[in-house]
């Protein structure tokens, strides 16, 4: 249940980074964003390392949507384990 949780959490999260990159035109709140979007995908990467090839978490880390189809396919991995 743990993971589903943080799964979720992530997926808000990059989501908010997401939104907040897109609607700002300061350069330092844009170079933040980036950089905690970077850390999300490490995490992600770091602890669902079956979901992504090292080749794919490069792509992620440069790509929001390309992200989040990784963390909605373990979401979903995740869900269905629990039905």
């Amino acid at each position: 249940m743990a993971d589903l949780k943080t799964l979720e959490d992530l997926r808000l999260a990059v989501l908010y980074i997401q939104l907040k990159a897109a609607n700002t035109g300061d350069p330092e709140i844009l170079r933040e964003a980036e950089r905690e979007f970077e850390s999300l995908v490490d995490r992600f990467y770091r602890e669902f390392p079956g979901f992504m090839t090292p080749r794919q978490y490069q792509t992620a880390r440069n790509n929001y949507e390309y992200c989040l189809i990784f963390v909605d396919w373990a979401l979903a991995h995740y869900r269905k384990s629990f039905l």
